[in-house]
């Protein structure tokens, strides 16, 4: 026994391969004047098992039903169609010629060139001019910002995620340093209170260096054995896990002072880019790529500067209390 599993299956069988064909079209056609229209038909079992002529009279109720667009509608259609003619591929511009005759076919576009004897961007001028009188179509354009905006939201997400991928493991570290972070440790730490200073994954979140680099910068420095210290304190909401090691005063302090100088080596790189993007400008004219530019490094530029100051700050509270410590004891 032939099985039919795994075969197209024809609609209609018992009648003749052009009749079949128009058939599948109307029906075709009418599902899809129907989702467009939101109106109502017959389910496709009863589609199926209607004449030639029966479909025709549910296609023309279904068609009658619809909404015409309305004035701006048109216009927004002419504009658009416009916009691709002058700034279109020749491509984009052929399939352009499809959505002007059907424009030419409805009403509103008789009324403005009953002869079709209108060139395709004077026709759509009149029609604009006729449907949305005063509307200046041309400066809403998008002219890249729409890119460059997703573009921007879509870096920051993905540094929003490798920050929280960063927090929960010591392998992956930030794309940028994490101010708040620093804000906390000039707050928070006391020299006399071991329970207060920085751990290691502090260190890389709040520096963005690597915790193996912090590892290798802290031994480089020969710390004494009580600048590195485990103190059995958990936060209030965190019920396991093992404690972990926290660093000095001292220690803390020289590896903000590699977090200053990586910020300065940054700042050299922003300023070549910079200049490699004036030397467009001024070979090229691309106006709109030295803005983009400008924009990401006078913003990088201030960041750094704010980022640097407060590591300094940091840096000179820690300083400020080890030394008051040292006096005391």
């Amino acid at each position: 026994m032939s099985s039919d599993r795994g075969r197209p299956r024809r609609i209609i069988s018992n009648k003749t391969e052009e009749a079949c064909a128009r058939f599948n079209d109307k029906l075709v056609q009418l599902l899809i004047a129907s989702k467009r229209s939101g109106e109502q038909t017959a389910s496709i079992e009863q589609l199926v098992n209607m004449t030639p002529e029966e479909l025709d009279a549910e296609l023309d109720r279904v068609r009658a039903k619809r909404v015409p667009p309305s004035r701006f509608e048109l216009a927004f259609y002419a504009a658009v169609a416009l916009n691709t003619l002058e700034r279109g591929t020749p491509f984009q511009e052929a399939f352009c010629e499809d959505r002007i005759r059907l424009l030419r076919r409805t009403g509103a576009g008789r009324a403005v060139d009953p002869n079709s004897s209108m060139k395709s961007a004077e026709f759509l001028e009149q029609l604009i001019q006729k449907y949305a009188p005063g509307w200046r179509w041309r400066d809403q354009i998008d002219n890249g910002s729409r890119q460059r905006r997703n573009e921007r939201i879509a870096r920051d997400t993905n540094s929003l995620a490798r920050h929280e991928k960063a927090i929960r493991t010591r392998f992956i570290t930030a794309d940028e340093p994490d101010a708040g972070v620093l804000c906390d440790l000039r707050r928070r730490i006391s020299a006399k209170n071991p329970a207060t200073w920085a751990t290691l994954r502090e260190l890389k979140l709040a520096t963005a260096v690597p915790e193996r680099a912090i590892k290798k910068m802290i031994a480089d420095l020969r710390p004494r054995k009580n600048e590195i210290v485990t103190v059995a304190w958990r936060h209030k909401f965190v019920k396991r896990g093992a404690c972990p090691k926290r660093f000095g005063p001292r220690l803390i302090i020289c590896v903000l002072n590699e977090f200053v100088k990586r910020l300065q080596d940054y700042d050299a790189a922003s300023e070549l880019i910079f200049a490699v993007a004036c030397a467009l400008y001024m070979k090229h004219g691309k106006a709109v790529l030295l803005a983009a530019f400008t924009s990401a490094w006078s913003i990088e530029r201030t960041e750094q500067v704010r980022l640097r100051k407060l590591a300094t700050d940091v840096k000179r509270s820690l300083a400020s209390k080890l030394g008051h410590l040292r006096s005391t004891t």
